[in-house]
């Protein structure tokens, strides 16, 4: 008899153990997309700053030829 309930509740830690297993297992997976989609993030940030430069200094070059050839007009 306990023998049985020895074997009964090393068979229900092992169940235990595996599904906590699982679960960290599972967590780190969702950490890892995390990670990846956070990095997927920065790139698109940095790629709107790479494109933002230009079209600002564009746009001031712009405004500033056309005050400078009203001004000598």
């Amino acid at each position: 008899m306990n023998e049985e309930l020895v074997e009964k509740r090393l068979s229900d830690l092992e169940s235990k153990i595996d599904k906590v297993l699982e679960i960290v297992t599972q967590t780190q997976l969702q950490e890892y997309r995390i990670k990846s989609l956070e990095k997927e993030i920065d790139d698109i940030k940095n790629n709107k700053k790479v494109w933002i430069a230009p079209i600002i200094s564009a746009v001031v070059s712009a405004i500033i030829s056309w005050i400078i050839s009203g001004g000598i007009k």
